[in-house]
């Protein structure tokens, strides 16, 4: 079923963010269990981690899976483009494009939100793409 709201949250956490961004995670995944919380909207996000362990990961918070701990919330990606299928920390840049599409072809809306969340003061060329953890 269409929604109304497709809202896709980049967490650039391959920094000294990554723990308040696994932290928002479950905060998200709360929000979206709440009793009061909007059934007209999908809510997906990607996680980069710092940790080497801890590989890329995509989420879905909906209504079905939103009770439950949060790496059931946790989707199958295959990059739309396969060069890129099986590189465990793809280049930024390109990735955020292809999640939007992925989230887009998968969780379709009336409209659609991005968020970015990392690091960013690109006026002095440091941005949220930044990688501080390169592998």
């Amino acid at each position: 079923m269409e929604k109304d709201w497709t809202i896709m949250v980049y967490m650039a956490g391959d920094n000294n963010l990554s723990e308040d961004m696994a932290t928002q995670l479950v905060g998200i995944k709360n929000a979206m269990a709440a009793s009061n919380s909007d059934e007209r909207l999908n809510v997906v996000a990607v996680y980069d981690s710092v940790y080497p362990s801890v590989w890329t990961t995509h989420y879905s918070f909906t209504e079905a899976n939103s009770n439950k701990p949060l790496e059931y919330c946790a989707v199958n990606y295959v990059h739309p483009q396969e060069r890129f299928r099986y590189r465990t920390h793809p280049t930024e840049k390109a990735y955020i494009i292809d999640f939007v599409r992925w989230a887009a072809e998968n969780w379709p809306a009336k409209k659609y939100a991005l968020i970015l969340s990392g690091h960013s003061d690109g006026v002095i060329g440091r941005t949220i793409f930044r990688d501080s953890n390169p592998l």
